[in-house]
């Protein structure tokens, strides 16, 4: 997978496409769109923040400080309900020996790969992406397959 380079400006990212700067945001039947929070890239849908933000440094913080409450013994398989960027997930394979996560937009999984933070999403093999809803997906489990389940309040 290509490194990206964001470019952080007037309080919005560019990435550079043939010599220019686009902005990194898509207009589909929403409007998501990557803005910065000290320097760390969080999802925005219509202007509302995908990450809680405003007591922690960055949403980076946010993710390990969330799962550093949470007591995995590292054998669980955990299922993520909403991928986003993969903050949570990137930080909960470091502590578990699966974590399987739904992400039913492909806006934000566009995203989600321009995202230089979210590089370990789509390369870490403990990490299982579902490009679907997390609704459709459960009721294809087996019966205790899921030791764990993580939701983030933010809902759009």
């Amino acid at each position: 997978m290509q490194e990206n380079k964001l470019i952080e400006k007037d309080n919005k990212y560019y990435i550079e496409t043939k010599g220019k700067p686009e902005n990194v945001a898509i207009f589909t039947d929403h409007y998501y769109s990557l803005k910065p929070w000290n320097k760390v890239p969080m999802l925005e849908i219509d202007g509302i923040r995908m990450h809680l933000v405003k007591d922690y440094p960055n949403p980076l913080q946010y993710a390990k400080e969330i799962v550093k409450t949470i007591k995995f013994t590292g054998k669980e398989t955990v299922l993520d309900t909403c991928s986003g960027l993969g903050y949570w997930a990137i930080e909960t394979a470091k502590k578990v020996n699966k974590i399987i996560t739904c992400e039913k937009s492909k806006e934000v999984i566009k995203l989600a790969k321009l995202n230089p933070y979210s590089k370990d999403l789509f390369t870490n093999p403990k990490i299982v992406q579902k490009n679907k809803s997390c609704f459709d997906y459960i009721k294809t489990l087996d019966k205790d397959s899921i030791d764990i389940v993580m939701h983030d309040p933010q809902q759009y």
